[in-house]
């Protein structure tokens, strides 16, 4: 399903004491930064904001917006394509908020719901009080602190602002029409810059989170077919010699590759997630399995540094293959990528020892280096 994003960010920023959004954290404005996560996250991305502030050739339309937030997001619906599925409304004064937000979102109205938004729990004892007195303690427990993406079924969000109604938040012009909106776990760290304190704290947690990489190592091994009309794929490339037994169509350098992207997050290995016997994983090109691995480290919010793959074969002969197979995989890495990625293709020989001496299997070896976006 197609979604878009409006990204709000029309406010006075009265609070403040001047444009928070364009306040620089590490490198880019807090504007330019929520648009960059929204257009990793969705089809298209809607701006609502002063034209003459902000430029970026990659959005789909930059909007003035209104006098209320509500007429800012009315203004930006109006720019978002009819053919449109799904529609998140994003605070472009939450630099923070992740892929992975986005992504919860989607599913939950992909799955049947009108209206989804991410929540935390409210930690501070909270108080109602009536000109400084305490009037009572409100029961926090049923309490939650709404933030955004907030993403909605298209059609319903358009609906709901066909009237002239207004509310700080479009979950609540949904409540209001009598539609429920089903929440999800929200992040800590997606806080709204209010205040200067918030750059501060919002500066603390990108330069700790990007300090922070994590280290994949993938392995596989697969025998020589028996088959002699079997192919040899190895980085996606067809190579003239007796192919490999095994998972999909035992691309073992794809497979390497692919655990060591699962190990690095933490989930699953190749194995469980895409079963050798399950019949829609037999002969399947391998590369189907590193692209679902890429999409999920992608929406860890994490990028890779660079990757380092050893192929122990005593034959055939490689070396003539080896820029064809970088090439195919930098294809594939492309979305966690950046100007810095540094792909290794090393072959190596068995020298008569063992299984891959005996030129009876190859074995290929991947490490990599995943760091915070």
């Amino acid at each position: 399903m197609k979604m878009f994003t409006i990204v709000v960010a029309g406010g006075s920023s009265t609070r403040f004491g001047s444009d928070k959004l364009c306040e620089i954290i590490n490198g880019e404005t807090v504007l330019e930064r929520s648009v960059r996560i929204a257009l990793q996250a969705s089809d298209g991305v809607v701006v609502v904001t002063d034209p003459s502030r902000f430029q970026n050739e990659n959005v789909h339309a930059v909007v003035s917006g209104g006098s209320t937030r509500s007429e800012s997001v009315r203004n930006g619906l109006t720019h978002v394509p009819n053919d449109v599925d799904i529609i998140a409304v994003h605070d472009g004064a939450r630099p923070l908020a992740s892929i992975d937000l986005y992504r919860q979102g989607q599913s939950l109205i992909e799955e049947g719901a009108l209206g989804a938004i991410p929540v935390i729990k409210v930690i501070d004892t909270i108080k109602e009080v009536n000109d400084s007195v305490i009037e009572q303690t409100v029961d926090r427990e049923k309490l939650r602190a709404a933030q955004t993406p907030q993403i909605f079924d298209a059609k319903t969000l358009r609906e709901v602002y066909a009237s002239e109604t207004a509310d700080t938040d479009d979950a609540a012009l949904l409540e209001k029409a009598g539609y429920e909106v089903v929440t999800f776990e929200g992040h800590i760290e997606n806080r709204k810059v209010t205040t200067k304190n918030d750059i501060d704290i919002i500066l603390a947690t990108l330069n700790n989170s990007q300090a922070m990489f994590r280290v994949g190592s993938g392995y596989d091994i697969h025998p020589f077919s028996k088959d002699e009309s079997r192919r040899l794929i190895l980085g996606g490339v067809e190579i003239d010699h007796i192919g490999l037994e095994g998972h999909s169509d035992s691309d073992a350098v794809a497979h390497s590759l692919t655990d060591a992207l699962l190990s690095a997050i933490g989930a699953p290995d190749l194995g469980t997630l895409f079963p050798a016997n399950k019949q829609e994983n037999k002969d399947t090109d391998s590369f189907v399995f590193l692209e679902a691995a890429v999409k999920m480290v992608s929406e860890k919010g994490l990028e890779i540094s660079n990757a380092t793959i050893i192929i122990n074969a005593q034959e055939p002969k490689l070396v003539s293959h080896l820029e064809a197979m970088k090439q195919n995989i930098l294809v594939v890495l492309k979305p966690i990528s950046n100007e810095n990625t540094q792909i290794s293709i090393t072959p190596k020989h068995g020298e008569g020892i063992g299984e891959i001496g005996r030129a009876e299997a190859i074995a290929v070896y991947a490490t990599l280096l995943l760091s915070y976006v």
